[in-house]
């Protein structure tokens, strides 16, 4: 077979000495002709599945392999299965214990409907032991495709510009943030990948934003949403997973997020998931712009380079539209931001009816975010109206 084709395997072992077994089947197949390992997953202990009652006791350890070959389907497989047969595996009853188990999950993007070779597996979709550890490569492979992209906006030296490292930053923290909520609310192994994936790509477009329009507002420029939307589906980031059929489910759900993550609604009937993740993004990227906006403040010029802060005045009081909004728990339209006191401002709203996750008004509480704007509204010349809104705010 001409080129190389990227390979999914599923590994388990439930007789002992299983760790052992799962590192002898790695190598071996690293080992292979014209074949090299891309990844590994952690090892997971998991439960057997459909196995008579006096098997359930022997848990397995499962991991998911990546590899590169240039051997095709055919040979791959059967290569596969002389690693089994060297390391002991016996095939006697369904699902009898084993001393190695591999099955290939995806082989590129073929599909095949032979009865000895079916791709992708069947039950692949199916099977969490598959799924969870194939969803950790998944994360590891869109880091590094992010990554990859911002590389073209480092100088020679390796460094982002200052505006460009704050986004940066703040995409790494979105993600944290997506992943205390996650894990907080309890959101399933597809759920949270669904989510932080969205957070890591929520604000891909920027970086091309500052680049052409010196700005990150976009009513002077584009809404960096529907720009990072574009990009990230454009680059086909997505479609280059390992094993992708299997993310092909999900890839419209994360893009969508993306691109709902600044919209002052969601649309109406989004499928569940999508919601979800939606939701997710929202509040961890404004639990960040709390954060953002304070480090700002305590370590930049923002009098002097307030291109956080869209270069808005300061020393003006709010506009009466923002605090009437505010007060009746609506969204506020940004054409209505003309001071600092108003960008502030739409972050208390957001502390008041703008956080879906109990989670989420936690952090905020437990951050502090709502008397540094307090205190930074008194500074600004927020007023009393300022302090007022302040005051709705119940955690």
């Amino acid at each position: 077979m001409k080129g190389r084709s990227r390979v999914v395997i599923s590994l388990g072992s439930n007789l002992e000495p299983r760790a052992e077994y799962l590192r002898k089947a790695v190598t071996r197949l690293a080992a292979l002709p014209e074949t090299r390992l891309v990844r590994e997953s952690r090892v997971r202990v998991t439960d057997p599945v459909d196995v008579p009652v006096f098997f359930k006791s022997l848990k397995f350890l499962n991991q998911i392999v990546v590899l590169e070959t240039e051997l095709d389907a055919w040979d791959f497989s059967q290569a596969m299965h002389g690693i089994e047969d060297d390391l002991g595996r016996v095939r006697t009853m369904r699902n009898a214990p084993r001393t190695i188990d591999l099955d290939l999950i995806t082989f590129g993007d073929l599909k095949s409907s032979k009865p000895e070779l079916v791709l992708p597996h069947p039950r692949a979709a199916e099977r969490e032991f598959v799924m969870v550890p194939l969803r950790e490569i998944w994360l590891e492979e869109l880091r590094e495709l992010y990554d990859r992209y911002v590389r073209n906006y480092r100088d020679p030296f390796g460094h982002l510009s200052r505006m460009m490292q704050l986004k940066y930053d703040h995409t790494r923290l979105v993600v944290e943030n997506a992943e205390a909520i996650a894990k907080a609310e309890q959101f399933t192994d597809e759920e949270c990948f669904v989510a932080v994936a969205a957070a890591l790509l929520h604000d891909t477009g920027r970086y091309e934003q500052l680049e052409r329009y010196n700005t990150f507002k976009d009513s002077e420029s584009v809404d960096h949403a529907v720009f990072s939307h574009d990009i990230v589906k454009e680059k086909g980031w997505l479609r280059e997973l390992s094993g992708a059929q299997l993310a092909k489910p999900l890839e419209a759900k994360i893009l969508k997020a993306v691109l709902y993550h600044n919209r002052r609604d969601l649309p109406a009937k989004l499928d569940p998931l999508t919601e979800l993740a939606s939701h997710t993004v929202r509040d961890a990227d404004k639990l960040d712009i709390f954060r953002v906006l304070e480090d700002q403040v305590a370590h930049s010029d923002w009098r002097n380079d307030s291109r956080a802060f869209w270069n808005l005045q300061v020393g003006v009081p709010p506009n009466p539209a923002v605090v009437k909004a505010i007060r009746e728990r609506r969204p506020v339209d940004y054409q209505e931001i003309k001071s600092l006191s108003d960008f502030v401002l739409i972050q208390v709203g957001w502390m008041l009816s703008g956080l879906r996750y109990e989670t989420s008004r936690r952090l905020c509480r437990e951050r502090g975010h709502l008397d540094f704007r307090r205190k930074f509204l008194r500074e600004i010349g927020g007023g009393p109206e300022a302090d007022a809104l302040c005051d709705l705010v119940v955690f």
